[in-house]
């Protein structure tokens, strides 16, 4: 605009009626900056307010999106942690079921809510399927890997000792872990289920598929935990093929949610899975499923014909993972059987022995007792060691002692140095127990006490001249015993004697084990063979009246007792130790 426009223009007339135009502005200025006026600070204030809003909204912000994982709680997924609201209640119950049930639990499913599910939307596969084989669900919705390392070391698997372990887990972690995460959060899982129950064989059963952006990574997971399978106690089953195809969902097989399964998931997800191939090159799934049914799970059931007709037709999911127990159990070992000493032979003069490569377990042993911890390791079986008359001597002592009491399931035991006596599901003290008594006749001799003596140490210098060690320096261990064993089912945990074990790592002072059989196989009783587990071939032991077995003590010698079929069984434990202070009492006959 020109002066002459400015000039023209009308004049502005303050509120005072001054016409000045220099003043009016100096006073506008002044009204409008100058933080004396009332109506200065009012606007001031509210720039301050608007900028302070701004400066927490950007905190916030800030909060959001860093700080946040800052101070949010780093658990990783290998590291126990419990779950969120109400999770602490499903884990208590849980812990009751075990202790309600854990001598009844042959197989057990571990997991998140997939599992869970199984008593509801795969209740009824379920209840034709495993509960007849005596299988229990420990499932938890919403468990991560954390989650399930947390119930393993707080009570919820404490005695449980069951043959097939199922494990899914890792699907909640997808969100929030890495993928190398997951999978080292699914190892220690699988690590802390052996470590509670080293009996067990785990069936790791890989992560369902779920929808992009998740689903690239899920298979990520599957490809690394898969690598945890290693033949012989933990075994990877794809569930990828059952549930998907080109990384899409089988959505026919899932919940509106696309993340857990619907009935017919449950039923039949696995007609679409590879084929189970047994270790002799069957790839006929019925063949290997039937034989599954009739003989590794419920070989009593009567459910077996009609469960084999139906798989005859159908590959259900339940028929495949019961495929998987048969094949993991029954034919987990690439193994031939031999037998090392059958009952038809007569083992006179030397031995028949074999030996082994030592384990680590002897590494202590021999530092502290140079002389005496085991060089070299093995196993040998003898008929000459012990004469029949001892033997039916000690028989004669293991019934008489074993009269007076008994457990109540299928094995017990007589332990004459310390004075223990199967009784139910219990122990007593046998020598308590003859006093109290009101015969007056002697349930024990001194000739009982003599014979004794002289077989445990004429076991203990056999076993210090083949494996070259001192006698003098081997002494009678706890706990050393007579054992009976029967048809009986188990009615506590120590009576599974079916059950694979080294001897030194149940009972550290052991150095050398030995079994004085009592009763002939094929004749007093059915099963109830001795079996060192090899890695190349299972070698069986037929026990005899009066044969002795002896093995040094370690994980060299893994061995297990095949379940008596009838009859009775009887035997004498005896363990040597290169530990004076281990040295057993002497029995208070």
């Amino acid at each position: 605009m020109s002066s002459d426009g400015l000039n023209r223009r009308k004049r502005v007339v303050n509120r005072n009626g001054d016409t000045n135009e220099e003043n009016v502005s100096s006073r506008v200025v002044s009204q409008e900056v100058s933080p004396g006026s009332t109506q200065n600070q009012s606007i001031i204030k509210r720039v301050m307010s608007l900028m302070a809003l701004s400066v927490v909204i950007l905190a916030m912000v800030y909060y959001y999106t860093t700080k946040y994982w800052e101070y949010r709680p780093k658990h990783h997924p290998w590291d126990p942690q419990p779950g969120a609201a109400g999770w602490l209640q499903r884990h208590e119950a849980l812990v009751n079921q075990t202790l309600q049930h854990k001598t009844e639990e042959q197989m057990v499913f571990v997991g998140d809510s997939i599992t869970e599910f199984w008593g509801r939307n795969g209740k009824a596969v379920w209840a034709k399927y495993y509960t007849p084989r005596h299988a229990f669900n420990y499932g938890i919705g919403g468990d991560q890997t954390q989650h399930v390392i947390y119930r393993i070391q707080n009570n919820e698997f404490n005695g449980v000792d069951p043959r097939v372990t199922i494990l899914m887990i890792g699907l909640n972690n997808a969100g929030a872990n890495t993928v190398e995460d997951i999978a080292h959060g699914v190892n220690e899982t699988v690590k802390q289920l052996l470590g509670k129950m080293p009996n067990t064989k785990i069936i790791l059963l890989g992560i369902v598929p779920r929808p992009e952006p998740l689903g690239a990574k899920v298979k990520q997971v599957n490809e690394l935990i898969a690598k945890l399978n290693n033949d012989k106690n933990v075994f990877f089953l794809d569930m990828w093929s059952a549930y998907g195809t080109d990384g899409k969902q089988h959505t026919e097989l899932y919940l509106n949610d696309k993340l857990h399964l619907n009935e017919r998931g449950y039923e039949d997800g696995f007609n679409r899975r590879k084929r189970v191939v047994n270790r002799n090159g069957d790839t006929n799934e019925d063949n290997v499923s039937s034989r599954v049914v009739s003989q590794e799970v419920s070989p009593e059931s009567t459910q077996n014909q009609s469960i084999m007709k139906r798989v005859m037709s159908l590959m259900a999911l339940s028929m495949a993972i019961l495929a998987m127990v048969y094949y993991y159990t029954t034919q987990s070992n690439d193994t031939k059987e031999l037998v090392m000493a059958s009952v038809t032979q007569s083992i006179r003069g030397s031995p028949i022995a074999r030996q082994v490569m030592c384990s680590q377990d002897y590494t202590e042993d021999r530092v502290r007792f140079p002389s005496c911890g085991p060089q070299r390791c093995g196993r040998f079986v003898s008929d000459s060691v012990v004469t029949e008359t001892d033997a039916k001597h000690l028989l004669s002592v293991a019934k008489r002692g074993l009269s007076l009491g008994g457990s109540s399931g299928g094995a017990s035991i007589l332990d004459l140095h310390a004075g223990l006596l199967s009784m139910e599901t219990n122990y007593v003290n046998i020598y308590k127990l003859i006093e109290r008594r009101q015969q007056n006749e002697e349930v024990f001799t001194e000739k009982d006490v003599e014979v004794y003596r002289k077989v445990t140490n004429k076991v203990r210098k056999t076993i210090a001249n083949h494996f070259g060690v001192p006698s003098g320096q081997l002494y009678l261990t706890d706990p050393t015993f007579f054992a009976r064993k029967t048809p009986k089912r188990a009615q506590t945990k120590e009576e599974k004697y079916w059950v694979r074990h080294v001897d030194k790592r149940n009972v550290k002072c052991y150095s050398f084990s030995s079994l004085l059989y009592l009763s002939t196989y094929g004749a007093d009783f059915t099963g109830g063979r001795f079996i060192f587990t090899d890695q190349i071939s299972n070698q069986t032991i037929e026990p005899k009246l009066g044969r002795l077995a002896a093995f040094t003590s370690g994980s060299e010698n893994e061995h297990s007792v095949e379940r008596v079929t009838s009859g009775h069984r009887y035997s004498l434990l005896m363990a040597f130790t290169c530990n004076p202070k281990c040295a057993a009492n002497n029995p208070q006959m």
